[in-house]
Order: C-alpha cells, then structure tokens, then sequence
C-alpha cells in the first residue's frame, strides 16, 4: 500500500429506502474498506462514501456513535460517558481534519466507522440502552431513549417517562409504545444484565 493512503472500514447501514426501482435493497447492511490518502479531509471521504449509497437526494446521513468510537480507546466506562454527555452529535466540527491528523489520534485504521442513512425528515433514529452504574441497586428499572438528539429514560415498571418526555407528543407516544411492546425483554435485561453488573446492551431500531 502506498505509504500516502491508509486503509479505512466502513459500515453502512439505511432503512426504508423508498424506490420505484425494484431492483433497489430496500435496506442496506454492509461494511467496507476504502483506501484513502492521508492528505484527504475526513469528512470529504465520508460525504463521498454517503453519497454513493444514498441512491437519492432526499435521503440524509449521519455518522452513528463517531465520538464514543474514536474516543473509546482512550476513555472508558463512566468517563467516557460523563465525556460525551453534552457532546452534540450530529456537530461534525472537529472532523473537518485531514486524515493523517485524526489517524495519529485516534488509530482510524483500527476502527469501524459507521455511517446511518435515514430516508426521509419522518423517520426517527430511536436506540434503547441501559447504564450500569454504581448506584443501580438503587434505581428502579428503567431504560434510555435517544432520540433527535434528546436522551430521556423510561420507567419500566408503569411505562411513564422519568423526569422529562420528549418535547414532541408523538415521539413520546411512539417511545413508550416500542417499551411497552418490549417490557417483558427489557425487565430481563435490567435483571440478568445491570443488577448483575455485566456489560452494557443496546436495542437500535427505526420508526
């Protein structure tokens, strides 16, 4: 490999691709890896990347979790997550980089760099996780919502939102109807996973 480009993995992940070309996936699920010279901006390659898997103009991206996985290998557990607490997400600022820069930082070519492609302004990326924290005895069982940038945490026992709902009616409602559908699995995990104090789950889904 030339000693200019480095070698970098991507997954690409879309949902409800709508299309009246049959032959279009109506989701796309894959990883892969690209070459890429070290004087190329970072979000450049992304941008490319994104676009030739968007198969239309309507549909946008964003790059999913991109600061817990470039920070992960310096930071971990409770600090990582006190870290990120007030990072906005989808604020891309500190990727406008060249890749040989953000490479000698965060060892790019050791991570998978994930790529979420949304359809259309009315669908939601919602994910569903717990924490396990020093004080989970004490916590009643609830999970975490995020959603648009907002975290909020459900009540697991009664399905009532924990301090705050979402400002959107309809977010909430969806929120704690995708609980509801999952309660019995989401108590299992609370109990199997957090009051046992293994590691951590995820649950990712579109609305």
């Amino acid at each position: 490999m030339n000693k200019e480009e480095i070698k970098l993995k991507f997954k690409i992940t879309s949902y409800n691709l709508l299309s009246n070309n049959s032959e279009l996936p109506n989701e796309i699920n894959i990883t892969i890896s690209k070459k890429v010279k070290l004087e190329d901006n970072f979000l450049d390659v992304i941008e490319s990347i994104a676009n030739k898997y968007k198969l239309q103009d309507k549909l946008n991206y964003y790059l999913e979790e991109i600061y817990r996985t470039l920070w992960s290998e310096h930071f971990d557990g409770i600090i990582l997550d006190e870290m990120l607490k007030n990072i906005d997400e989808h604020n891309y600022d500190a990727l406008n980089a060249k890749v040989e820069y953000l490479d000698k930082q965060f060892n790019l070519q050791n991570k998978i760099i994930k790529i979420l492609i949304l359809s259309n302004e009315k669908n939601y990326f919602m994910k569903f996780y717990f924490h396990i924290n020093r004080n989970r005895k004490k916590h009643i069982p609830h999970v975490h919502c995020w959603c648009c940038g907002l975290e909020r945490k459900i009540d697991l026992r009664n399905l009532e939102f924990i301090e705050n709902s979402f400002t959107s009616k309809s977010l909430s409602c969806k929120a704690l109807n995708i609980v509801h559908r999952y309660q019995d699995e989401f108590l299992g995990y609370w109990k199997n996973f957090i009051e046992n104090e293994e590691e951590p789950i995820e649950f990712k889904l579109v609305i």
